[in-house]
């Protein structure tokens, strides 16, 4: 097993001068790596946000195309088969069918419907101030001057909403005059809740982009003072750390806990409008992936159930990161796959199932706080295959045999099957236990 573990030893650091920045002690040679996290995300927040806002856009153009079509569709449909309560009989005259089709219609609060006869507006008083036309109109003057039968009139203010309208032509024998039935639908009030959702999806682009720049920042400055080794025989490059700093892995995960928390309120609001509007639902669940990811690395950086420390390198992180990025545009499993340096599968779902398996199922010391725990990866070819390595090695200040016994979790074992790959371990007096599971990934 000494191949296997070879990628996760640590090695003497060496010290040497490195040009600095006006970030203190940050090299020149790291703000590509600050950049390119920041530069990755700030992309894909931005190219969400325009799908999202596009979507919307979209939604409320449809919603206020039928609300016209339907109104203009009910009321051609009431000229045909309706009669005039007075004669019992069709209707003689196209301001006899307004008067009576506008006394029984009662418009939405965004919506307006009125006749025109011979240049003479007739409209209903129903109290709603707003939405009622004055006869000198502009709007009223667009629409009767157009020879569309519907369209879209854009306000000059930048402010006001369009207005989208619909017209049907009327004539009678009895009575040539010229009419029209016109609807109208202001599109001022879903305007303000597309804007308020916007906002919310800039509050929580924001959050995540902190989430990515602070943790990105800090570790590109511990980086600073580290030098990556050669590749040997591992097949990771890992950078060389040195001891007697505050631990870099608190600093991480309090970043990441913290922020991942801030995440969960405007993320709850926005499921919710969510069901409500469905161009949403793929956006949202981006953000939830990328909350789920930090939340599985950071919990992978923290004490376990037992209080033993799970033992992972934040530079070893950093470094598979910028790895990452430059290979690999999936962003939902990006975070979480540089935990372990390989993408196990191509489905989030069973790349996580693995993680918190091997993160959570392993075997735990006897007595809390007695043992030690090491966690790692390693890789290893041969014969047409590429096998990844996840171990944990425990000694148990508590044991009395030289030879602990070692139990599988059942869990653990579920993911090796199905991953086809197998769970084997080693004890050693003195050394302690270590467990395993090996699962093949593509070369």
């Amino acid at each position: 097993m000494s191949e296997q573990l070879s990628g996760s030893a640590h090695h003497t650091p060496v010290w040497h001068k490195r040009r600095s920045t006006a970030l203190g002690f940050l090299p020149v040679s790291r703000i590509g790596i600050f950049l390119a996290i920041l530069l990755v995300t700030a992309t894909a927040l931005a190219a969400t946000y325009l799908v999202a806002r596009e979507s919307l856009l979209q939604r409320v153009n449809e919603q206020a195309n039928a609300v016209v079509e339907q109104e203009m569709e009910r009321f051609v449909e009431f000229s045909e088969t309706a009669v005039d309560p007075r004669t019992s009989n069709s209707f003689g005259s196209s301001t006899r069918l307004l008067d009576v089709y506008l006394s029984t219609r009662i418009p939405g609060p965004d919506e307006a419907v009125v006749g025109i006869v011979d240049r003479r507006l007739i409209q209903m008083n129903r109290g709603d101030s707003a939405r009622r036309l004055e006869p000198d109109s502009p709007l009223l003057a667009t629409i009767e001057g157009s020879p569309d039968a519907a369209g879209i009139i854009h306000p000059e203010s930048p402010e006001a909403a369009p207005v989208y309208w619909g017209k049907v032509h009327l004539s009678s024998p009895e009575d040539p005059r010229p009419a029209a039935f016109v609807v109208l639908h202001h599109t001022d009030n879903d305007m303000v809740g597309l804007d308020q959702t916007l906002e919310l999806l800039r509050t929580a682009g924001t959050m995540v982009l902190g989430v990515a720049a602070l943790p990105a920042l800090i570790l590109a400055l511990l980086l600073g003072w580290r030098r990556p080794w050669r590749p040997q025989q591992s097949d990771v490059d890992k950078p060389e750390t040195r001891a007697g700093d505050e631990d870099p892995n608190a600093i991480y995960r309090a970043t990441l806990v913290h922020t991942n928390r801030r995440m969960q309120a405007p993320l709850r609001h926005l499921g919710n409008v969510a069901h409500n509007q469905p161009a949403l639902a793929e956006p949202v669940q981006q953000l939830r992936q990328a909350s789920d990811s930090l939340a599985v690395l950071s919990k992978m950086m923290q004490p376990g159930a037992s209080g033993e420390q799970l033992r992972v390198d934040s530079g070893e992180l950093t470094w598979q990161l910028v790895q990452r990025i430059r290979q690999d545009n999936e962003q939902e499993i990006r975070l979480v796959s540089t935990a372990t340096g390989q993408q196990i599968s191509a489905n989030p779902e069973q790349l996580r199932l693995a993680l918190n398996a091997v993160a959570h199922s392993f075997p735990r010391p006897s007595r809390q706080g007695s043992g030690q725990v090491e966690f790692g990866t390693a890789f290893r070819s041969g014969e047409g295959e590429r096998i990844m390595s996840l171990w944990l090695r425990y000694h148990d200040e508590g044991q009395s045999s030289d030879h602990p016994e070692v139990e599988y979790p059942p869990m653990l074992q579920s993911v090796a099957e199905q991953h086809g790959g197998r769970v084997w371990s080693e004890s050693t007096p003195q050394l302690g236990v270590l467990v395993g599971l090996d699962i093949p990934v593509a070369p």
